[in-house]
């Protein structure tokens, strides 16, 4: 059985009542809050090129990377490109060629490792082809996806691909596929909020990712995670328990209330919920959650990015955070263990080239 704490329905007369006593009886739970710690951009790269500078490698419309064999990794969808670095900023080289044909590259937008160490996959042609490829540029292989939509996706060994989409649900499916585009399962069952009238639109997506052995699906917008085994069997559902997420969950709930009821702000605008988190990541035994640059740590002055550290139970372990927010970050890779945070956050800033910033434990 599946708990849903955050399920709502209109009630009314006692039934209103008793609902009032119930949430009078919990107000005295305090909902436990994170261990604060500060990190701070050890480095940041590439530079910026001067204006009329053609010559100079940069990054342009990134939405993710990965580390591939101590290699950040980093598709570029302005240049149609794929640019190496090393983790100390150094930029190696870069590969790729416009086109449509195997190994070709179009509008390429999120990237991951192999986990069985051949080389990473990408996703190309706006998120209906999924390509193979080696640091040599060699092409391993790929498909057409059969639909369109991607969000966000994860190799399994094997050769099997785990990614969210929007085919066929409208608050997204979670479909795994073989080495050869063919189905082997798909998992969307519905997510049920306060408010929501049949299948309920997501905000901006979900993503996934791996945490052990299970699989992550971490939507952006209610804080909500889902997890699934490999085979697809959803397992559990749970919020991370963090003071700050809660609230900014329970204001998305009022938001997504009033969406439906139609209820306008003063500009005469409906007011929809807002992403609450930019980007997910997994590891050996606890995701990573980034939020957006908007919020604000207690006693530090401006927006902030914070990374949620999260343990396979849901319990957060830490929540470490970047001021002043440099920009919006659209993936992280940690780059070493929980005692000796350190991570790569690809970063975006308005309009100008995007950028990797290292960034650690603050000394």
């Amino acid at each position: 059985m599946i708990v849903r704490p955050y399920l709502a329905k209109r009630v009314t007369g006692r039934a209103l009542a008793a609902v009032l006593v119930v949430l009078c009886l919990g107000c005295t739970r305090r909902v436990p809050e994170a261990p604060l710690v500060a990190v701070t951009s050890l480095r940041s790269f590439p530079p910026e090129p001067a204006s009329g500078d053609t010559e100079s490698v940069y990054i342009g419309g990134a939405l993710s990377f990965d580390l591939v064999d101590g290699l950040l990794v980093v598709p570029d969808q302005r240049q149609t490109k794929i640019h190496l670095f090393s983790v100390d900023g150094e930029y190696l080289r870069s590969f790729g060629r416009y086109g449509f044909g195997p190994g070709e590259l179009d509008v390429i937008t999120f990237l991951r490792a192999d986990p069985d160490g051949e080389g990473f996959w990408v996703v190309s042609n706006v998120g209906n082809m999924l390509i193979h490829l080696t640091l040599a540029y060699e092409y391993l292989g790929g498909f057409r996806l059969p639909f369109s939509g991607t969000a966000s996706f994860l190799p399994l060994t094997g050769g099997r691909i785990v990614m969210t989409c929007e085919e066929g649900a409208a608050q997204g499916s979670l479909v795994c596929l073989d080495h050869n585009g063919e189905l082997v399962w798909r998992a969307s069952p519905p997510l049920e909020i306060a408010g929501s009238r049949g299948f309920l639109p997501i905000v901006n997506g979900s993503f996934v990712c791996q945490v052990g052995g299970e699989i992550w699906q971490v939507y952006a917008t209610f804080n909500i995670i889902r997890v699934f085994s490999p085979e697809g069997e959803l397992r559990r559902e749970f919020r991370p328990q963090d003071r700050f997420l809660e609230e900014e969950h329970a204001a998305n709930v009022e938001r997504h209330i009033d969406f439906n009821r139609g209820v306008r702000n003063k500009q005469g605008m409906l007011v929809a919920a807002r992403r609450i988190l930019l980007s997910a990541r997994g590891g050996a035994d606890r995701g990573y959650l980034v939020t957006m640059p908007r919020q604000t740590a207690p006693g530090v002055e401006g927006n902030t990015v914070s990374i949620f550290v999260v343990a396979a139970d849901g319990e957060v372990l830490t929540r470490f955070f970047l001021a002043p927010a440099p920009g919006a970050v659209f993936d992280i890779v940690p780059l070493g263990d929980h005692d000796a945070f350190r991570a790569a956050l690809l970063i975006k800033v308005g309009l100008s080239p995007d950028q990797i910033h290292i960034v650690g434990v603050a000394r």
